[in-house]
């Protein structure tokens, strides 16, 4: 999927069935670097407390970084100046409500 990047951007997930939980939450994240061929990944899953799943109306936050980056060369050997974004965790997720689970 192609995306456009702002700076206030954000993405919600949110599960409207009654009585919907999650026992994790996973975060993948791949973007095109502007290292000729390659590619700058998070991947992250975290849970809620011990013997409790993600249920409830305060939100879980993940904050990620999207740092622009450009490579610039003059070997002729890549192409010249090509832009890519570098992704990074700002800080630990903030877990939202969860409620106890009988598993």
């Amino acid at each position: 999927m192609n995306c456009e990047l702002r700076s206030d951007g954000s993405l919600t997930v949110e599960l409207t069935e009654t009585n919907s939980y999650a026992t994790s939450i996973r975060v993948n994240v791949t973007v095109s670097s502007s290292i000729p061929d390659e590619y700058s990944s998070l991947d992250l899953i975290f849970y809620p407390s011990d013997n409790t799943v993600f249920m409830g109306n305060e939100p879980s936050v993940i904050e990620l970084q999207m740092t622009p980056s450009i490579f610039r060369t003059d070997t002729g050997r890549w192409e010249d100046e090509s832009t890519g974004y570098h992704v990074t965790l700002l800080s630990l997720p903030e877990v939202g409500s969860s409620v106890y689970s009988e598993q």
